[in-house]
């Protein structure tokens, strides 16, 4: 019997694309969160999910919320869905963090490095895997949301695509956007065959996405979509504008993907 775990990431707050907010305490959405919340709760619930996990953060329990409540059940919080540990890293701004040196280097090669006092993205895609088989089996036959954050949603998409963690920066998971998958007994796969629509706000006042260039670096020709997704996530074809030396892009501006 197969399991569709649809994995969302939370809603705008105000912090977004300025803080590295991680497993900082207390971040609430911001208005236009709150309407992506209920959209999503909406399209979702309309096409049968039955349930709804959260991760621990704030933001991400606000987001399934609006879903619980139309399904008339509480969210289940899973720590396995928790943000990144970032450690010492937590609350800085992205500013600040351009400036470090271990920073930099944790940018150009996430399969060998540690945030300071934080968590591997091994350790990250770990738990995030052992969760999405937890709820396969507990499961069965049955579709469930999980709100959550773009690290894991990351780390899942990569592994379902067999790609290495060294691709983080191929893979953009934008505020609101929802990533399907299905599951098979212990085998998995993301969706190609239920791709849903954007759930977009008319009134967005936030980058709700990559910073800028990664936004124009996503919207090239070349760009394939992960399928069995909102639109939002995308595995760049073209990853030549990344030097994995120095972080840094072709325009040598070195901005990275946000996971806040």
């Amino acid at each position: 019997m197969t399991t569709t775990i649809i994995l969302v990431r939370h809603g705008v707050h105000d912090l977004l694309d300025r803080v590295l907010v991680g497993r900082a305490p207390n971040v609430s959405l911001s208005a236009v969160g709150i309407k992506q919340a209920q959209r999503l709760a909406a399209a979702l619930v309309g096409r049968g999910v039955t349930g709804v996990k959260s991760s621990p953060q704030l933001r991400a329990r606000q987001t399934a919320e609006p879903m619980a409540a139309m399904l008339g059940k509480p969210a289940e919080v899973m720590p396995e869905f928790d943000e990144a540990d970032f450690g010492a890293w937590s609350g800085c701004a992205f500013d600040r963090l351009q400036k470090d040196c271990q920073w930099q280097r944790w940018n150009s090669d996430r399969e060998a490095c540690r945030p300071p006092g934080g968590e591997t993205m091994h350790e990250l895609q770990s738990r995030v895997l052992a969760g999405l088989s937890r709820l396969a089996k507990a499961h069965p036959a049955q579709r469930i949301a999980v709100v959550t954050h773009a690290e894991p949603v990351r780390a899942a998409v990569l592994h379902y695509r067999g790609m290495p963690l060294g691709e983080f920066a191929r893979v953009a998971i934008d505020p609101g956007s929802s990533t399907t998958l299905e599951f098979d007994g212990d085998r998995g796969e993301i969706s190609e065959t239920d791709p849903m629509k954007p759930i977009a706000s008319k009134d967005r006042n936030h980058t709700l996405g990559p910073h800028p260039e990664e936004a124009a670096l996503l919207a090239r020709p070349s760009r394939r979509m992960v399928a069995g997704t909102i639109s939002s996530v995308a595995v760049l074809r073209d990853a030549r504008s990344f030097d994995k030396r120095s972080g840094a892009r072709s325009s040598g501006r070195g901005r990275w993907m946000k996971s806040v």
